[in-house]
């Protein structure tokens, strides 16, 4: 349960003049538990917040296939829709992960299911 608690600390190491650490980047990306680390400050960074959320989708579709990743990245993407100011780079990102090539039909069909297009 120690692991739990340390995912909150993460977010202490925020540097307030340049935006996110490239640490708090870091753990964010290559976490399990990216959405408990990315979810608290969605509004607090939005432009950070946002390129870590399209990173992690990105590599995300390059490295894992399946509907459990597929849904996760769903998830992903509810996230960035509650970026204050960013609608209009999450619809671009959601319909270029749609439409990405070659086709990934099932990513195409959690995406449909999570009402995302």
């Amino acid at each position: 349960m120690r692991e739990k608690e340390n995912i909150y600390e993460y977010n202490i190491f925020i540097n307030e003049s340049n935006g996110i650490s490239s640490f708090v980047k870091k753990i964010a990306i290559h976490t399990w538990h990216f959405e408990e680390i990315i979810t608290p400050i969605l509004n607090i960074f939005p432009h950070e917040s946002f390129k870590i959320i399209q990173l992690k989708i990105i590599q995300t579709i390059e490295n894992k296939k399946g509907g459990l990743w597929y849904q996760r990245i769903c998830r992903w993407f509810h996230l960035a829709k509650r970026i204050l100011n960013r609608e209009d780079e999450t619809r671009n990102l959601i319909h270029e992960v749609y439409n990405h090539q070659p086709a990934l039909p099932a990513l195409k069909d959690e995406i449909r299911k999570a009402e995302l297009v």
